[in-house]
């Protein structure tokens, strides 16, 4: 699919690409591989468009040119009901792999989010759409911690961003998406993060293997003062790079 604008009677291609970033309601977890989101908390998404013209027909398929009325974009959570994945479902065919968005007012009251509307300038080249105030309808399942680490069988939610051109072809308004883009994996947990405070503060995380534990940083044994990347006060016998030390 792709923009078709009119130039003296001629079709001349229209390009336009987007960038979607974040500005609220995210953050990372190294400990978790995965972006945290807070189901009481406002996420904030924008999309920065850059167009080569203003686009103002669509080819569809078929090779039917249609005129563009407006654009729309739609956000939605894509989940997966068995295994854990590190992807999203391929299609969202609706049902179990949706999760709804939510958008909340200014008196706090929720209603399901049904896209955002909006037209390009005349001459801009670039526009920028800010949604926000969006929260989770649900949260991912397995988010308790097993012995202080992150749940083997923790599921995961993705958020896809999709715009669309809206045309009227025969008689009937129709959505065409032409741009789409979807999330890293997303933790959503409840509103009382309780059980997670103070992980900001630890710098384990898990390797490669099951049973890999790796740190980025400096690492003082009976000393909280390391001046290294690793300060050796053991008593025993250690293995390094293949050599055999023994210690006194």
């Amino acid at each position: 699919m792709m923009f078709i604008m009119p130039r003296r009677c001629c079709c001349i291609s229209s390009t336009m690409t987007v960038d979607v970033d974040s500005q609220k309601g995210f953050a990372f977890s190294a400990i978790d591989g995965a972006i945290i989101c807070q189901k009481k908390n406002h996420m904030q998404v924008s999309l920065h468009f850059r167009v080569s013209g203003r686009p103002a027909y669509l080819q569809v398929h078929e090779g039917t040119i249609l005129p563009i009325s407006r654009f729309h974009v739609d956000i939605v959570g894509l989940k997966t009901e068995t295994g854990v994945g590190s992807s999203p479902p391929a299609a969202a065919t609706g049902g179990s792999d949706i999760v709804q968005i939510e958008q909340s007012t200014a008196d706090r009251t929720r209603a399901v989010f049904e896209g955002c509307p909006f037209e390009l300038p005349p001459k801009a080249s670039q526009l920028c759409v800010k949604v926000a105030r969006l929260h989770f309808s649900e949260t991912t399942a397995n988010n308790v911690r097993r012995k202080g680490r992150p749940n083997p069988d923790q599921r995961y939610f993705w958020l896809r961003v999709t715009v669309s051109a809206i045309a009227q072809k025969e008689g009937a308004t129709q959505k065409y998406p032409v741009l789409q883009q979807t999330s890293g994996r997303i933790i959503v947990r409840a509103s009382n993060p309780a059980q997670f405070e103070g992980e900001g503060e630890l710098h384990w995380v898990q390797g490669h293997g099951a049973t890999d534990v790796v740190h980025r940083g400096q690492v003082g044994i009976n000393t909280d003062a390391p001046t290294e990347s690793l300060v050796w006060i053991i008593h025993g016998s250690v293995v390094t790079a293949y050599y055999y030390h023994l210690m006194p």
